[in-house]
């Protein structure tokens, strides 16, 4: 992590704070000057986003844009904490210890948004959440591509969103799916039904 984590934050449940970046950050083909640190360990540009709903690839892709190092329903009123650290060459945001909604279980990751454009996400060893999204997105109905974060090299980006899904269960995203069917099918159905080979939640 980087050695400075500057001042805290004070969020509670589902909550957004506003922060100015000391320099131009181009993130996919624009230039942001503000950001928004969310309560569940993610920061969007544009717009706060304080809802409660799931925090899925629907809500990842059709929001505003947004640099996701550990998208779940964090509390940090409940425990943890969140620090940003404004320098003039990187804006750090850290979740430090922050536990989950109705849970003892935590979270410490830290992102850092470079005035190259560069961005940098680092994990804590004490990780003990085991469900996640991992991404970035250019937000406002983008698409996904999937990748392999868990080797932990460094990865260019694209025109869209990428990142990775973390849990202990299989998950079935209804509206990115429908999505995907609508994009190679006329809009001429009533009703969508699944079939999975596997158990899905």
């Amino acid at each position: 992590f980087r050695s400075s984590l500057g001042r805290r934050v004070t969020l509670t449940d589902d909550d957004s704070a506003s922060e100015a970046i000391p320099f131009a950050f181009s993130y996919y083909g624009r230039s942001f000057s503000s950001v928004f640190i969310n309560s569940d360990g993610n920061l969007t540009f544009e717009e706060a986003d304080s809802a409660s709903t799931q925090r899925g690839f629907a809500r990842l892709l059709g929001g505003p844009p947004r640099v996701a190092p550990f998208f779940a329903d964090l509390d940090p009123s409940t425990g943890g904490r969140v620090f940003v650290d404004a320098a003039s060459d990187a804006f750090t945001v850290t979740w430090c210890g922050v536990r989950g909604f109705d849970s003892t279980q935590t979270t410490t990751v830290q992102a850092s948004l470079f005035a190259t454009g560069n961005i940098d996400l680092k994990f804590g060893p004490e990780v003990t959440l085991t469900e996640a999204l991992v991404a970035v997105s250019p937000g406002r109905g983008s698409s996904f591509t999937p990748v392999d974060l868990s080797g932990g090299t460094r990865l260019a980006g694209g025109a869209g969103a990428v990142g990775e899904r973390f849990s202990e269960e299989a998950e079935l995203d209804t509206a990115q799916t429908a999505r995907r069917f609508f994009a190679n099918h006329a809009d001429r159905f009533d009703q969508l039904v699944f079939w999975t080979d596997s158990a899905v939640v």
